[in-house]
C-alpha cells in the first residue's frame, strides 16, 4: 500500500476509522493501555474507537495512565488528533497529557504534542481536534496518549469516549 493522507475535514473520519473499514481492527492495530478500571472489559481501550457509542475507555486511578495504538502493518506521520470527552458533566476529563510517537528509525518514544491544564475537554461529550505541535515528518510505528497530571476531578483516572488520529498512513 502506498501513502494515504487522512485529515480532519470530517469528524472521526481519520486513520483509525479507515483501518476499521478494512475489516477486523485487531488485524491492523494492537491497542493497549495501563490497567483498565477494575480490569473490566467494559472499559476496554478498544472503546476509544467506537465513535457512535456510549461506551468509553477508563483506567484505574494511577499516575501516568495511558492508551497506545500500535500499527501492525503500517507507519504513520500524524498531523492532528480528535478526542471526545466522556458524556457526563464535571467528570474525570483529561487535563494534562502528551502524545508520543515511537520513532521507526530510532526506536525511541518522542513527545509530538503536549497539553498542560487544557480545559477544552472539561465538559459533557466535548469533541475537539488538536494539531500535533511537533510535525517533523517522522514516521511512527505506535502512538500513545499519556496523562501527565491529574484530571479535572483531581485523580489520575484516564477517561475518554473516543480518540481519532489524522495524517499520513504508510
Amino acid at each position: 500500500m502506498g501513502k494515504k493522507i487522512l485529515n480532519q475535514n470530517k469528524e472521526f473520519d481519520g486513520i483509525f476509522n479507515y483501518l476499521k473499514s478494512k475489516g477486523n481492527i485487531s488485524d491492523e492495530l494492537n491497542i493497549t493501555s495501563s490497567t483498565i478500571l477494575r480490569n473490566d472489559q467494559r472499559f476496554s481501550p478498544l472503546n476509544a474507537l467506537e465513535y457512535d457509542s456510549n461506551n468509553y475507555f477508563m483506567t484505574e486511578n494511577i499516575a501516568g495512565s495511558w492508551i497506545c495504538f500500535d500499527f501492525k502493518k503500517h507507519k504513520v506521520i500524524p498531523t492532528n488528533y480528535t478526542i471526545k470527552s466522556y458524556q457526563r458533566t464535571n467528570d474525570q476529563h483529561p487535563r494534562s497529557w502528551v502524545i508520543e510517537g515511537l520513532n521507526v528509525k530510532t526506536s525511541k518514544w518522542e513527545i509530538i504534542d503536549e497539553k498542560n491544564d487544557c480545559s477544552i475537554l472539561n465538559g459533557d461529550g466535548i469533541i475537539h481536534t488538536f494539531q500535533i505541535q511537533n510535525q517533523e515528518e517522522n514516521e511512527f510505528k505506535s502512538i500513545k496518549m499519556r496523562l501527565t497530571g491529574p484530571n479535572w476531578t483531581n485523580n489520575n483516572s484516564f477517561l475518554i469516549n473516543s480518540f481519532e488520529l489524522y495524517g499520513e498512513l504508510i
